[in-house]
């Protein structure tokens, strides 16, 4: 039978594809991330549930927002605090962490709320969130225990055993006992802001991991040394030896609403092979972020 392997947004709203592009869960829904252990986060309205891969709600739509399942468990929100629930849909950490709450699924909003749990530990903001200033974030495990001492201004998930973590405005990487193992010595900038470190394929994939320095972009390996020399305006993660970066960008503010300044990052979109080499040129790539 065909299995969705992707989501799609078509004029009706989200659906989901399989790998020839047929669809097989009709685009009827608000919002939607990827399906992860058999379940996919959906939203309708103002209210955000989860669908197994015959597009069957699994898990009533009576959450705020949702994120995919790892590990186990998935970010939810209620009452405008982030916990956890399990595949039942019952709450294994309640919510009880900051963050933004978005009418969306939450894998759109790089890490505005919790984190996802990776090796049995997740990050949580204890207070604030990614764009609040004085945000601090630590790490639990699956029964909601602090793990680690120290606290971060933010922190994301691990990804091959490190995670990325900023003190004092510089990233740097953890491992599974909270060991600064990179130290901190990486920046963000326009084209490369602190949700890059965030995203889903930010972290180490393949080996190596984007991050920022003088300005530009290039990819270290779990010693910290950089593989691929800092030479691009951003960069993501690396998946079957290719990455998506930037050659060049620039960057203008303007309001998207009153109160509202969004940064819209204009450059030209380029694929990589894991050795650094340019293999293919995309025509010039627009995106805007807050």
């Amino acid at each position: 039978a065909a299995t969705p392997d992707d989501h799609l947004r078509a004029a009706s709203g989200y659906g989901f594809i399989n790998k020839t592009g047929q669809m097989v869960i009709p685009a009827q829904w608000d919002d939607a991330g990827e399906f992860s252990q058999g379940l996919a986060p959906v939203l309708r309205g103002s209210a955000s549930g989860f669908i197994d891969t015959a597009g069957k709600v699994v898990i009533p739509l009576k959450f705020q927002s949702t994120d995919s399942f790892s590990d186990g468990l998935a970010p939810a929100a209620s009452g405008g605090k982030w916990g956890y629930v399990d595949r039942s849909g019952a709450w294994v950490i309640e919510p009880q962490y900051a963050g933004f709450v978005p009418n969306a699924i939450a894998d759109e909003t790089f890490g505005l709320g919790v984190g996802r749990f990776q090796g049995g530990l997740a990050p949580v903001y204890l207070k604030g969130g990614v764009l609040v200033d004085g945000a601090s974030c630590s790490y639990i495990d699956k029964t909601g225990k602090v793990v680690f001492n120290r606290v971060f201004e933010r922190a994301g998930d691990f990804s091959e055993g490190l995670a990325p973590v900023q003190i004092d405005g510089k990233w740097g990487f953890i491992d599974a006992s909270g060991t600064m193992v990179i130290k901190p010595n990486f920046e963000q900038h326009q084209s490369f802001s602190l949700e890059q470190y965030l995203l889903g394929d930010a972290g180490f994939h393949e080996g190596l991991a984007p991050v920022a320095l003088n300005g530009k972009v290039g990819y270290i390996d779990k010693a910290g040394k950089f593989v691929i020399e800092p030479q691009f305006a951003s960069g993501q993660g690396f998946s079957e030896g290719f990455a998506y970066v930037l050659t060049e960008a620039t960057s203008s503010e303007y309001e998207n609403e009153p109160g509202t300044v969004l940064i819209q990052v204009n450059g030209r979109l380029a694929v990589i092979n894991i050795s650094g080499q340019l293999v293919y040129e995309v025509s010039e790539h627009s995106a805007d972020r807050p």
